[in-house]
C-alpha cells in the first residue's frame, strides 16, 4: 500500500507499507533526482545477479603476482674494477629514488656512509686524477673500498 502523508511545515512523505520497502528504496533515488534535477542515477540501483555472473566468477582463473624480495646483501659481490664500478653506480642510482635525492647528492651520501661504517674518508686521501680531474670514485676503487661500498649501499638499500 502507498500513501501520501502531510507533515509539519507544509512537506508531503510517501509512505510505503513493509511489503513495497524494497520499491521505496529502488524508486528513491528515481524520485530525488527528479526533484532536484538531474539524470537519474540508472548505474547506481544494484543489480540482481546471475547465475552465470557467479559462476565466471568463480571459475576465472586468479592470477597472482609474485615478487622476489631477495636482499641485495646475499648476492655476490663483484671482482673486477669495472663490475664493482657499474654495480656502485646503479646502486647510487637506486639511492636516488630511495631518498628522492639528485644525483650529486647521492654520491655524496653514499662516500659518508662508507666513512660511517668503514672509517674510510675518500676526501683525506690522495686522490685519483682521471682525465685531469679528481674522481672520487676512482680513488674508492684504487684503495680497495669499492666492495666496502657495495657492502654499505646493499645493506642500507634493503632497509
Amino acid at each position: 500500500m502507498l500513501s501520501l502523508k502531510k507533515i509539519k511545515g507544509g512537506k508531503v512523505a510517501y509512505v510505503f507499507d513493509g511489503e513495497y520497502a524494497e520499491v521505496a528504496v529502488k524508486l528513491f533515488p528515481v524520485i530525488s533526482s527528479k526533484v532536484i534535477g538531474i539524470e537519474s542515477p540508472v548505474n547506481d540501483v544494484p543489480r540482481e545477479r546471475s547465475l552465470t555472473d557467479i559462476a565466471s566468477v568463480v571459475e576465472k582463473p586468479r592470477v597472482q603476482k609474485l615478487t622476489l624480495n631477495v636482499p641485495k646483501t646475499t648476492a655476490g659481490i663483484p671482482t673486477k674494477p669495472n663490475e664493482i664500478h657499474v654495480e656502485i653506480r646503479s646502486l647510487v642510482s637506486e639511492l636516488c629514488t630511495k631518498d628522492g635525492l639528485k644525483y650529486g647528492q647521492a654520491w655524496n651520501k653514499a662516500y659518508r656512509m662508507l666513512f660511517d661504517k668503514t672509517g674510510f674518508d675518500v676526501r683525506k686521501v690522495p686522490p685519483v686524477k682521471e682525465r685531469g680531474k679528481t674522481s672520487l670514485i676512482r680513488t674508492v676503487l684504487e684503495n680497495n673500498r669499492g666492495s666496502d661500498l657495495i657492502r654499505v649501499l646493499r645493506v642500507y638499500l634493503d632497509y
